[in-house]
């Protein structure tokens, strides 16, 4: 299981670790039993569109974690946000994208959804 970090805010050199996170989620992909989490408190305009999903008992994850220790904040609401003002769909979870988990996140301004998942599981 590997942990991918994002922070919309970093200015560094960038690897998806917790030290040197990713700016964007475009182009990465998710995975089975991997966690994709963005800092508390920050948002990100880029649309959530994972290139891969989980597998059944072995769910990918996208949440958020804790700016002091990296640790994935569960039981919240509105931790992280995605501004999809002027998009069609803030988060995308497509047919073969299946087994996803989205935890923690304030969605708005998708002009048709902020959530669209057009897979069954």
């Amino acid at each position: 299981m590997a942990t991918v970090y994002f922070d919309p805010t970093w200015t560094g050199t960038e690897s998806g670790t917790f030290a040197q996170p990713y700016v964007s989620w475009a182009g990465r992909s998710l995975g089975a039993g991997n966690r994709w989490l963005q800092k508390y408190g920050t948002t990100t305009t880029v649309i959530c569109n994972p290139a891969t999903g989980g597998a059944a008992g072995n769910r990918g994850v996208i949440g958020v974690y804790d700016p002091l220790t990296g640790a994935q904040m569960n039981g919240i609401k509105g931790g992280a946000f995605i501004d999809a003002t002027g998009q069609s769909t803030g988060v995308y979870i497509g047919t073969t994208k299946t087994y996803v988990t989205l935890t923690g996140f304030e969605i708005f301004g998708g002009t048709n959804y902020c959530v669209q998942k057009d897979s069954t599981a």
